[in-house]
């Protein structure tokens, strides 16, 4: 990262804010937009996981197991890409947690003069300062949208998957000689 700061240090002193904006954007292209999922193996994922995720995490080790899969997504808000013995990528596990999309037009929304009205309703009575509030505010919980119906959906193919008795994790646990030491805590994927 401090080569990225001396790029941009640089650029301003040589070039200016126009050299400065294609640096920027550079960046960001790299570390936002580039991002790309962290991956598992499959038999780490079902032998580690996959119990941890079908009980809605709430196994006896869930504060151990949630630690270690935010170390390994990064946030709770990232996928993850599980792969098979060949290093491809047979699903995307979904993140635990749906960004909330916001709709721009709430930026149009004077929330300060909401709150100066509410306070002055709340004053004189308290029922109407509240009908006020919700009269306001419905249509912003409107505008605030996630990705929830979806994730559930991609869950739920998942559990799908381990459900079938096509698929023979055994196979894969053959195949994988350091299943061992693969849940080490200084592991790296």
């Amino acid at each position: 990262m401090s080569n990225k700061l001396e790029e941009i240090s640089k650029t301003m002193k040589n070039n200016g804010m126009a050299e400065l904006m294609d640096v920027m954007s550079n960046i960001y292209e790299e570390t936002v937009v580039g991002k790309k999922n962290s991956t598992l193996p499959e038999v780490v994922f079902v032998e580690y996981f996959l119990d941890f995720f079908k009980s809605g995490m709430t196994t006896p080790d869930k504060d151990l197991k949630y630690a270690k899969w935010i170390e390994l997504s990064g946030s709770p808000y990232n996928e993850v890409d599980i792969i098979d013995l060949d290093s491809k990528i047979i699903f995307t596990v979904p993140p635990l947690y749906a960004k909330p999309a916001i709709d721009p037009s709430i930026i149009d929304i004077n929330f300060s003069n909401i709150g100066s009205t509410y306070i002055m309703k709340s004053n004189r009575l308290q029922t109407d300062a509240d009908n006020y509030l919700n009269e306001k505010l419905q249509p912003v919980a409107n505008k605030i949208n996630d990705d929830s119906a979806a994730i559930v959906a991609r869950w739920q193919e998942i559990f799908k998957r381990y459900t079938q008795p096509e698929v023979n994790t055994t196979k894969i646990e053959e195949n994988v000689p350091y299943m061992s030491n693969i849940l080490d805590d200084e592991i790296e994927y």
